[in-house]
């Protein structure tokens, strides 16, 4: 039961992020969820209600769904500041690139400045 109400809290925030998508694709969140876990909701809702009068259990059921989803959105803080610092690290390699060829431009445009001096000098 808590890996169903752990999936419908994730399909119910999904579905708050992403409604236009689901709705142009007719993708509705709880029957994923039923459909994932083999349920139907005439099952869901008889679980429910069981649960519903069995509350010292339902608290131990929302206590793992709570842990998991603390779990979960530590997960995701991680992957993101993973990617930030990964972002960061591109910009700088890319930073140090652009200055490296700045200075192979600046020595190039050096001399050719040099070899047309020469040229004039040469000739004068």
């Amino acid at each position: 039961m808590a890996h169903v109400i752990l999936d419908l809290q994730i399909a119910a925030a999904a579905k708050g992020v992403n409604k236009k998508l689901l709705e142009d694709n007719k993708i509705i969140p709880r029957d994923v969820v039923f459909k994932k876990h083999n349920i139907d909701s005439v099952l869901f809702a008889k679980n429910n209600n069981y649960y519903a009068f069995h509350l010292e259990a339902y608290n131990k059921i929302y206590g793992i769904v709570k842990d998991s989803l603390k779990s979960l959105k530590r997960e995701a803080e991680k992957n993101n500041l993973l990617k930030v610092e990964a972002q960061k690290e591109l910009k700088n390699q890319n930073i140090k690139k652009l200055k490296n060829d700045n200075k192979v431009i600046e020595a190039f445009n050096k001399d050719k400045k040099n070899k047309k001096r020469r040229r004039l000098d040469l000739g004068s």
